[in-house]
């Protein structure tokens, strides 16, 4: 069944500037619409079929680019673009004035992309087909995200499922080798948080580096820990990388990218290596056909040759050349013996490269980073946190760049974060009433890394000041440090405006 194209509205009030856009956009195999201005644009966005795309310029009368982008975002639009993803149609502003502070704008109000007029020929065309039709490498890989926070796990599924790979979640180490068990020839590599309950993710990377089955199975860290010490115990364990939480998007990206290339390098070998080892054999067995169909004919002759030098008729010069005939023959088929012996030690040698490469993984070995990450291995001093002012109990912008300016995501986070913190703190409570420090210093540990994730710097700063009590067994110190923790949690409920439990 032939692809029905996508419809692109080009919105500009040059129609100059609409014609060279829709000529390469058609050419591209895209249907086009056309608006003269943002009033336009925003009545042809509410008509079937929705666009799929907008190309959209700024300096425009009646409605200008940023408003009308503006006004696209609201849900009175939104509900039209069935096709985008939560309503969020792929926006890019083609514009002659192309500034810091319009660019800024511009993002903030979702854009996906800024082309500068006058454009080279093939740039919108090679920015839309990047939007809509992307050629991502990682679709066929698989990716075990293992971390109990929700909202951590959220945050990574997010941004590996957008760039193609598929994400299995499981909440803690014993979990997620449950799923390795059962899923075991799937997974591609191993993203783990460091503190876990059941099984953490030291514990976790020791059982897969003693699995006979995947060894070299890439395992990247997220951890909160920055001392030297904890990242060597990590290394040592069978870590192939890590990153210090919070990180961004686009440094988990990279550091996957590595990982993820290798892999996708050894299984183009392992193909190589077996169309090689079919090619061998389609040829030895060409052979075998080849030299049988001679041989049999052969033995013919030689037969015939025999009992002609047997006959007493014959004169010295035939016989001569009966016996040439007969070592001639003989010769050849030594040859066609020889050749196939050749083609079964050139077989030998395809069969060894395939196992050996189904048996090594180019990934790097046992206990060795690859990179020191963007902060390296910092010292005791450098691990000392400024304190926050006021105003930064909730980094909106942070959390914003976190989740790709995807408004509706961050509100699902954000809600998903106030009653995963509101359980954790339960547990923190009682961990208190229990004298159990390392279960204050655990549950510490993941109120700070779901709040780091969504910007939320004051209650950070005081899980960690909490989990270093824990660590240090001081639970009257951590008593005192609760008020201060269910303090900053209740600011940053006002801030957030969620209803109170």
């Amino acid at each position: 069944m032939p692809v029905e194209p996508m419809n692109i509205l080009v919105v500009d009030d040059s129609m100059t500037v609409r014609r060279t856009i829709r000529d390469e956009l058609e050419h591209g195999g895209y249907d086009v619409v056309e608006a003269a201005d943002g009033i336009e644009a925003l009545i042809k966005s509410a008509e079937a079929p929705p666009p799929a795309l907008i190309t959209l310029d700024i300096e425009m009368p009646k409605l200008n680019g940023f408003d009308t982008c503006k006004k696209l975002r609201k849900e009175h639009y939104a509900r039209f673009f069935t096709r985008s993803r939560d309503g969020q149609v792929p926006i890019i502003f083609v514009t002659g004035n192309d500034t810091i502070q319009d660019r800024n704008r511009g993002f903030e109000l979702g854009a996906a992309d800024f082309i500068t007029k006058p454009f080279e020929k093939g740039e919108i065309l090679a920015a839309v087909n990047k939007m809509l039709k992307p050629e991502s490498s990682l679709q066929d890989l698989v990716a075990l995200v293992v971390d109990d926070s929700t909202v951590a796990r959220r945050i990574v599924s997010e941004a590996l499922q957008r760039e193609g790979l598929t994400v299995v979640e499981a909440e803690d180490g014993m979990h997620a080798f449950e799923i390795m068990e059962s899923k075991m020839a799937e997974i591609d590599i191993v993203i783990t948080d460091l503190m876990m309950p059941r099984m953490d993710g030291m514990e976790l990377c020791r059982k897969i580096r003693n699995h006979p089955d995947i060894p070299h199975l890439p395992i990247i860290f997220l951890t909160g820990a920055e001392d030297q010490s904890q990242l060597l115990e990590i290394f040592k364990a069978g870590a192939t990388d890590y990153l210090v939480k919070p990180f961004l998007k686009e440094e988990l990206l990279a550091r996957l990218s590595v990982q993820l290339e290798r892999i996708q390098l050894n299984r183009r070998e392992l193909r190589a290596a077996d169309e090689l080892k079919d090619l061998e054999h389609m040829k030895d067995d060409l052979l075998a056909v080849c030299t049988h169909d001679l041989y049999l004919p052969m033995n013919g002759v030689l037969e015939s040759a025999d009992l002609l030098l047997e006959k007493d008729y014959l004169k010295p010069v035939d016989l001569e050349i009966v016996t040439r005939i007969k070592t001639s023959i003989a010769k050849l088929q030594r040859v066609l013996y020889d050749i196939l012996d050749l083609s079964e030690v050139e077989t030998e040698k395809a069969d060894e490269l395939a196992d050996i490469l189904s048996q090594e993984e180019d990934v790097p070995q046992r206990g060795t980073p690859t990179s020191t990450g963007g902060a390296g291995l910092k010292t005791e001093t450098e691990e000392s946190r400024e304190i926050l002012e006021d105003e930064d109990i909730f980094d909106r912008n942070e959390l914003m760049e976190r989740v790709d300016g995807d408004e509706d995501f961050a509100k699902e986070l954000l809600v998903i974060f106030m009653e995963d913190t509101l359980s954790q703190m339960e547990k923190l409570n009682q961990a208190l009433k229990d004298k159990d420090p390392a279960q204050v210093e655990h549950q510490a540990h993941t109120i700070k890394g779901s709040s780091a994730n969504i910007g939320a710097r004051r209650l950070t700063d005081t899980a960690f000041e909490m989990e270093m009590t824990g660590k240090d067994g001081d639970i009257e110190s951590a008593r005192a440090l609760m008020k201060k923790l269910e303090k900053e949690f209740e600011k940053l409920r006002r801030t957030l405006s969620y209803p109170e439990s």
